[in-house]
């Protein structure tokens, strides 16, 4: 059975967030982070996304809220 790896380049996806701002102007960025960041690592990708434009956050259950929250992420 193969495995698939995928990697993600937390500068490239800065990049690209900031991009997606310039477009939308004042339209809030609600980035979603559920399923630790889809299995990327929540905590990491999302101080990215938050330095990178993002205005709220999106996550699926109360567990991965707090683990946010006791990451120091509000």
């Amino acid at each position: 059975m193969n495995s698939t790896v995928v990697e993600i380049s937390l500068p490239a996806l800065r990049h690209n967030l900031r991009q997606v701002a310039r477009r939308v102007g004042t339209v809030p960025i609600i980035a979603v982070v559920k399923a630790n960041a889809y299995g990327h690592g929540a905590v990491p990708v999302t101080r990215t996304l938050l330095t990178a434009g993002a205005h709220q956050l999106g996550v699926a259950t109360v567990a991965e809220g707090q683990e946010l929250r006791h990451a120091g992420i509000t």
